[in-house]
């Protein structure tokens, strides 16, 4: 009996390694899409008269480096 749940524990890290990669996986197609609506934002706000204020370009901008910054966390971490 005590040999069987030795397997069962020896297979538990694996299946928890494979659900993180799938939801790693996930998150980085998620980000990526939001990453994309966030560019199309970025331009169509620059292609506008300016009357917007500055603070929305900024926020705009550091939204987009956020979003740039997760995704390549999740790239260096299949990369390792």
């Amino acid at each position: 009996m005590l040999k069987n749940f030795k397997i069962v524990f020896s297979y538990f890290p694996i299946v928890l390694q494979y659900i993180l990669n799938v939801a790693l996986i996930c998150l980085g197609v998620i980000l990526s899409v939001f990453l994309m609506k966030e560019v199309i934002q970025f331009i169509q706000e620059l292609k506008l008269d300016g009357n917007e204020s500055s603070y929305h370009l900024i926020d705009s901008i550091v939204v987009f480096f956020l979003y740039f910054e997760f995704i390549v966390m999740i790239i260096k971490y299949f990369q390792m």
